[in-house]
């Protein structure tokens, strides 16, 4: 086996950072999916679905509410 070229050590290591990177970048976007299948479910189902999305993204909240943010 070379070590430089198309099919070389050099370029297999490469392209396994590359699968690891691409892997990794798949489970950011399975946990986005989730997140936002949560959200459609939340919209869906609850009355007032669209007003707390609204008061967790936005930081919108009715005239006269309290709003607690915390980090995490």
């Amino acid at each position: 086996m070379a070590i430089f070229g198309d099919t070389g050590l050099v370029r297999r290591h490469e392209l396994r950072q590359e699968i690891y990177r691409v892997e990794a970048h798949t489970g950011d976007l399975r946990e986005e999916t989730s997140e936002m299948r949560r959200d459609l479910a939340l919209i869906q189902t609850e009355e007032l679905g669209l007003r707390r999305l609204a008061a967790r993204e936005l930081r919108m909240a009715p005239k006269g509410s309290t709003v607690y943010v915390f980090d995490h």
